[in-house]
């Protein structure tokens, strides 16, 4: 089992039998849960149809059933190997998209296979929430109407009829909003219940610094509490915090049971042995040795600090103990396990700070992505009027290098704004089939490879290419910018 399935198990046994499962975690096994049981539905229901088309002599729409099938079932093995759930159903919304425009734009077997689109709105909706949903369904229903448009103003297609068109809008528009109505009902009581959560949290919060303060108040009279033997044994053995009483000599002259167990050593040989060697293994206390500070000012101190033998942070609080005539001859120590309170810090630390990196790169990429646009559409101009003018200029003509001359300028700005473009989505926005030879030679051709050999006329450039390159799928306009800045440096 993977690291991914055994998460998924442990979330839905915990959901199950009631355990204390998040809510983001209930929302991910749900998406997982509904992405495995409509992909596997739906590669029996397309193996089972691709089969029919075919025994029926449709053999392009049987070899697209069993097509989307085998990418289905590749969605699945990607799912249960990565975990990325995210990813596996939009790519799976994005395939069956294209499915039903091909099985609305052919009509399938009999002009049958309008009736799969009712399914799109449910499986949209579920899988990718209400408004993302129905941007999916929009994007699949618009197409479908301007199709129906076009097939029933002309004599070019003639797959649907005007009675069709009158049933199938409105109830496909129906399916569809009570799909959306059913999510949002769900989303919005998943958001309710989030914030129950968090109040659930806050109220938590409180009462453990209540608890605190009630804590405090307890150590204050345990002073008084001690005049009676008995009642002091009951409720030093009672307590789970870890308490000892120590000497001006450091020597242990009392443990509670948590003591005991904690360092797995029985109560009648932790007497009489000093605190260095049980706590330090040491024959000398700590320089931070909180009882040494008491003695010094007789007054309470805390201090919050890692055990090696203990194997974990502890907030030790240290009270100095008084005889009748008001002299100091000990103090008491109270240690309370915070190991698994400071890895919850640790980690909500490190959320938060990725949190922060991710909120600072989306800002980044919204101001990069509407700063390229813009510049796309002052551009626009730049780029295709010399092109008119090249169109018209004569082959002579001594105007023909200053406007081509533009135009390149006018495509290099176009290559910044593609930069822009790539930062805003994190990926080149072109990429197609190149040789890097001819990307060589095309920068040793640019005005930039000129300039460089102005500003530095002692270098020599010269290359030795292999002719048997392979070509490659890549962003020329950023493996040309590689070249300039390898030239440049």
């Amino acid at each position: 089992m993977s690291p991914f399935q055994q998460k998924i198990f442990n979330f839905a046994q915990d959901a199950f039998l009631g355990g204390a499962c998040s809510t983001s975690d209930k929302e991910v096994i749900r998406r997982v849960v509904l992405m495995n049981s409509i992909s596997s539905l739906g590669i029996v229901i397309l193996v089972t149809l691709g089969s029919i088309a075919i025994y029926q002599s449709a053999f392009v729409l049987g070899c697209v059933d069993f097509t989307v099938a085998l990418i289905l079932v590749g969605l699945l093995l990607y799912l249960r190997r990565t975990g990325n759930h995210t990813v596996c159903c939009y790519t799976g919304i994005s395939i069956f998209i294209c499915f039903h425009f091909f099985l609305f734009f052919t009509g399938g077997v009999n002009t049958t296979a309008f009736m799969w689109l009712y399914t799109f709105p449910l499986v949209a909706v579920f899988l990718l929430g209400a408004h993302h949903g129905a941007l999916a369904t929009l994007i699949l229903f618009i197409p479908a109407v301007l199709f129906l448009g076009v097939d029933l103003a002309t004599d070019v297609i003639n797959v649907y009829s005007a009675d069709f068109a009158l049933r199938f809008i409105p109830s496909f528009l129906s399916v569809f909003l009570f799909a959306f109505l059913a999510e949002k009902s769900r989303s919005d009581s998943h958001n309710e219940l989030i914030q129950a959560h968090d109040k659930l949290e806050e109220r938590v919060a409180e009462r453990t610094a209540e608890l605190q303060k009630q804590i405090n108040e307890r150590q204050k009279a345990q002073a008084f509490i001690i005049q009676s033997k008995k009642e002091w044994e009951r409720t030093f053995d009672a307590v789970p915090d870890l308490i000892f009483i120590l000497t001006k000599k450091l020597e242990i002259t009392r443990a509670n049971k948590a003591m005991s167990e904690k360092l797995g050593i029985p109560l009648e040989q932790l007497i009489g042995r000093t605190c260095n060697e049980i706590m330090h293994a040491s024959d000398a206390p700590p320089e931070d040795c909180p009882h040494l500070k008491v003695m010094e000012n007789q007054k309470p101190h805390s201090v919050e600090c890692f055990r090696a033998l203990l194997k974990g942070y502890f907030h030790t609080t240290v009270s100095p103990l008084f005889d009748k005539n008001g002299e100091c001859y000990g103090s008491v120590h109270v240690a309370r396990d915070m190991t698994a309170q400071k890895k919850m810090e640790k980690a909500k630390a490190k959320a938060e700070t990725k949190l922060q990196k991710a909120e600072k790169m989306q800002a980044i990429g919204l101001m990069a992505g509407g700063v390229a646009h813009d510049l796309n559409n002052i551009l626009s101009g730049l780029v295709s009027y010399p092109e008119l003018l090249l169109m018209k200029l004569p082959s002579d003509s001594d105007l023909r290098e200053d406007v081509a001359a533009m135009k390149d300028a006018g495509k290099r700005a176009a290559e910044v704004v593609a930069d822009l473009l790539t930062i805003a989505r994190g990926v080149a926005s072109v990429k197609q089939i190149a040789n890097l030879n001819d990307l060589v030679e095309e920068y040793l051709q640019s005005p930039e490879h000129k300039k460089c050999k102005t500003l530095y006329g002692n270098v020599t450039y010269s290359t030795d290419l292999a002719p048997d390159l392979l070509t490659i799928n890549c962003s020329p306009v950023h493996i040309k910018k590689c070249l300039m800045n390898l030239a440049m440096n």
